[in-house]
């Protein structure tokens, strides 16, 4: 699996977001093998947000006919058709169970909530590397494993002295490496816990 061959930097400098930055700290100071470099940044609420957009579309998939479009444009033309038939009783009934209408205004609220929050600038949670071969992990793994107290010191000029420099990161950030754990183990929905790329802003144009 890719954890055989992975390592997570649990961390890494805030604004350290370039994966080629990772990828040459450890090909170069390590002679290693990258293949991947993964950067998890503190998205949460986005990442919150993309979900529940997603399960808002999901109801509006199963509510409409096969095949209608999700555009808002045919959405909006829907939704107004649905309010302007209905009677006192059926509005009564979309507070207690939204229809159409109903979710194609919260759909509207969570797209725009998504668009604001995919311009924000997110600090970097961990990082996510893997090798080519599962030795080099193994020996990534073995070259960083320092106490959890020296790497919250993080005396740099100390590690210098002793032969390590090439364990900070730009110099400067000891690194706190350890195996990742089981990808059935992560709970992606559990925010804080989680980590979520950016590449889930793409969402927004489904």
């Amino acid at each position: 699996t890719a954890r055989d061959y992975s390592v997570i930097i649990k961390n890494p400098p805030k604004d350290a977001k370039d994966p080629d930055a990772w990828r040459r700290f450890f090909e170069k100071n390590f002679q290693a093998k990258v293949a991947a470099v993964t950067v998890g940044v503190d998205n949460d609420l986005l990442v919150r947000t993309l979900v529940q957009r997603r399960e808002i579309l999901r109801q509006l998939e199963l509510a409409l006919e096969p095949g209608t479009s999700l555009d808002v444009l045919t959405l909006a033309r829907i939704s107004s058709s649905i309010e302007n038939r209905r009677n006192l009783w059926q509005h009564l009934f979309s507070l207690a169970v939204p229809g159409i209408p109903e979710l194609f205004a919260r759909l509207t609220v969570l797209t725009a909530r998504v668009q604001g929050l995919a311009q924000q600038d997110y600090a970097v949670k961990n990082v996510f590397v893997t090798f080519a071969r599962e030795v080099t992990k193994n020996r990534i793994l073995e070259t960083f494993s320092l106490g959890s107290l020296e790497i919250r010191r993080n005396n740099v000029e100390d590690l210098h002295r002793r032969g390590l420099g090439n364990l900070c990161f730009d110099g400067l950030h000891l690194l706190k490496v350890r195996e990742p754990e089981e990808p059935g183990t992560v709970r992606w929905k559990d925010l804080n816990e989680s980590t979520m790329i950016r590449f889930l802003q793409m969402l927004v144009a489904n």
